[in-house]
């Protein structure tokens, strides 16, 4: 009997066989289409954010902590000197780090997620779904982002696409734990843009299939059938999900040039606002503790 064939056992048989290629095929398509999404689209266009929104947000959370601390340090050395007592700059530190240590792991927080976006996106996560060149002056930075070659990317998706068609336990139910592993060797890959790995995983692939089960039981069918069915609407839920909500939802700002331009300039409005602020209270603790 040859390989990949489900057996008839009838007409039901037969058009549940079909119907069982189709979704198959379609549940690939979908899995492909929600990691292309979820690991390259919305890394590339968070971090096309960051870089152009996120790194200006940034830096005003920094502004906004250094002018909270230097305010209630000052407040502290105030209260002191109207109880005649000697400012301490040092407890008056100390209590303005303790109140301020929220917001400080808030700032940290932040910086961590734009240095990893960044980093997600220098690795290679540009895709066709991101952003256009968005603004005078950043041509050359978009071209670098978006370098990757268009025949390495069509190579990179159908290598994927191939190697989850072989491995998907959703859709493979039984395949070994060292094809598991393969498989999760093949996601990494395709996070990472790293399309050498993904045609290493799919040369060791060659020559082998894992759907080579025979299926003879109507109701074994019905059961394929329908979990695959359940599968496909869960793809297309997820994928509508990834698409309503952030970072996807991004896409339609970064593509309109004026509003990004707009916003930027309103940033660093802010941003140099909170930068005179904090240089009147350093000027004016300075005066406090010569004051002593």
């Amino acid at each position: 009997m040859p390989e990949n064939t489900i057996v008839p056992s009838g007409t039901e048989a037969e058009s549940l066989r079909i119907e069982i290629m189709r979704l198959r095929a379609e549940v690939l398509d979908l899995t492909a289409e929600r990691d292309r999404l979820k690991y390259r689209v919305c890394p590339a266009i968070l971090a096309d954010y960051n870089r152009r929104i996120g790194q200006l947000e940034l830096e005003i959370m920094e502004a906004v902590l250094r002018v909270g601390r230097l305010r209630r340090m000052i407040e502290v050395l105030q209260a002191a000197r109207n109880r005649g007592e000697a400012p301490d700059v040092e407890e008056a530190a100390r209590t303005a780090d303790s109140e301020y240590r929220a917001y400080e792991q808030e700032v940290h927080e932040k910086a961590e997620e734009y240095r990893n976006a960044s980093a997600g996106r220098t690795s290679g996560q540009a895709d066709s779904d991101g952003q256009e060149d968005a603004g005078s002056g950043e041509e050359e930075d978009r071209q670098d982002a978006d370098r990757y070659d268009r025949e390495d990317k069509e190579e990179l998706g159908a290598l994927y696409r191939r190697i989850m068609k072989e491995l998907h336990p959703d859709v493979n139910p039984d395949i070994t734990q060292a094809e598991l592993d393969l498989l999760h060797q093949a996601m990494e890959a395709y996070r990472n843009g790293d399309i050498e790995t993904l045609r290493k995983i799919a040369a060791v692939l060659d020559g082998r299939n894992i759907e080579d089960k025979v299926i003879e039981e109507i109701d074994q069918l019905r059961r394929i059938r329908d979990d695959l069915a359940f599968l496909k609407e869960s793809l297309l839920s997820e994928i509508e999900t990834i698409k309503t909500t952030f970072p996807y939802t991004l896409k339609t700002f970064l593509n309109d040039r004026e509003a990004v331009r707009e916003k930027q300039e309103e940033l660093r409005e802010t941003l140099a606002r909170w930068q005179e602020q904090e240089k009147v209270l350093q000027e004016r603790l300075d005066q406090l503790k010569a004051a002593g």
